[in-house]
């Protein structure tokens, strides 16, 4: 039983190194290895999420009425004022009414990143099977290789061991 459990982490640890993740990272943001291609759907402006293709990117999906996903916004907000330049942002709001209750949230926590206001039905059928929030991380290949399921503590050590690896200034 022991050997199952070192031989799984081995192969997790393994995994992480290959898709430029710290293996402390997936332990210390408890993140999800995947490995599969990333759903295209069209992010605005004539847009599509494949063609942010080259860089990493940080997909999240939230509400603003989600109590988590309010509480976590502006820890978000920070990573992506000290890393957009390295990384692609992307911060979908799944509301389904467009009354501006979105700009409405997203001005109220005094957001620099871009907050996204898409038809629920464009992107969650292949992203958002479990709730919000929910963040995936696309290798520049186009490939998910990691999904965090809940809030996180994006103001962290461990965030920000991730960022400074994908933006690539180790």
């Amino acid at each position: 039983m022991i050997a199952r459990i070192l031989i799984g982490y081995v192969l997790c640890c393994a995994a992480a190194l290959a898709d430029g993740i710290p293996a402390q990272s997936y332990d210390a943001l408890k993140l999800q290895h995947l490995d599969e291609p990333a759903p295209d759907f069209a992010i605005g402006g004539g847009q599509r999420l494949s063609s942010l293709g080259g860089r990493w990117v940080l997909l999240h999906f939230g509400a603003t009425w989600c109590v988590p996903c309010r509480r976590e916004m502006p820890a978000l907000d920070r990573l992506y004022i000290r890393w957009h330049d390295g990384v692609d942002f992307v911060v979908v709001a799944i509301d389904e009414q467009r009354d501006g209750r979105v700009a409405a949230f997203a001005q109220s926590l005094g957001l620099h990143m871009p907050l996204l206001n898409l038809d629920a039905a464009a992107a969650t059928p292949r992203y958002w099977t479990w709730g919000v929030p929910v963040t995936y991380l696309i290798n520049p290949a186009g490939n998910i290789v990691a999904r965090a399921m809940g809030d996180r503590d994006w103001d962290g050590p461990a965030a920000a061991a991730l960022m400074q690896s994908l933006a690539g200034t180790d």
